[in-house]
């Protein structure tokens, strides 16, 4: 009887002791400060916000004039971040002068449902620039060109918003897709298109 009584203590001290080292394991998590991930949006050398667009034939960084070109800049960014552009297709290709998209009907008669204001530009439309569609009843506000080549005739009229700052190549390669009617055979699709971020940890004490 007593031999048991010595192996039932033996394992009630054990299992204290077992409980004990974890209450102070968690007692120590809880100390520990909290990590918490913070995004950083990237941005360039004049601090203006850049846009990484996934495409089906590579990716695109685009730099957007959001101080200088408040009104299309601003739509561009907001159309972004609501992920407008997400699976909508470059539905028309110039060779040498435009790759154009952001209609997410794919005729090139559509939009977010809305027009733009008229807005000065300093920039202006030459190879790798930005700047938005227009036709007979306003500024498009959702489709967008890329230039292929300088094009001086297109200012004041079409003012540039924005530029390629890496993935012309890309841009390029898209130009060279066979089209009929200026409308690629094979669809040229833009994956997504999100701000650039930059991620990074930050201890926060709680």
């Amino acid at each position: 009887m007593r031999k048991y009584a010595v192996v039932l203590l033996a394992l009630l001290v054990a299992c204290s002791g077992q409980q004990k080292k974890e209450e102070e394991k968690q007692a120590e998590e809880i100390s520990k400060p909290a990590v918490e991930k913070k995004v950083v949006y990237a941005r360039t050398e004049a601090g203006n916000p850049i846009v990484l667009m996934k495409t089906s034939m590579g990716d695109i960084e685009i730099e957007v004039f959001e101080k200088d070109c408040p009104i299309h800049g601003g739509n561009f960014l907001k159309l972004v971040e609501n992920e407008f552009y997400d699976d909508v297709s470059f539905h028309r290709i110039v060779p040498g002068f435009v790759i154009q998209g952001g209609d997410p009907t794919g005729t090139g008669g559509g939009g977010p449902g809305y027009r733009l204001e008229p807005e000065k530009s300093k920039y202006k439309n030459k190879r790798s620039y930005i700047a938005m569609a227009q036709s007979p009843q306003g500024i498009n506000g959702s489709q967008f060109y890329i230039l292929l080549g300088d094009a001086p005739h297109l200012d004041p009229k079409f003012p540039c918003f924005a530029r390629v700052i890496k993935g012309m190549d890309v841009v390029d390669a898209i130009s060279k897709v066979k089209v009929e009617k200026q409308k690629p055979i094979e669809p040229v699709k833009i994956i997504e298109a999100r701000l650039k971020t930059v991620s990074e940890e930050k201890e926060i004490t709680k």
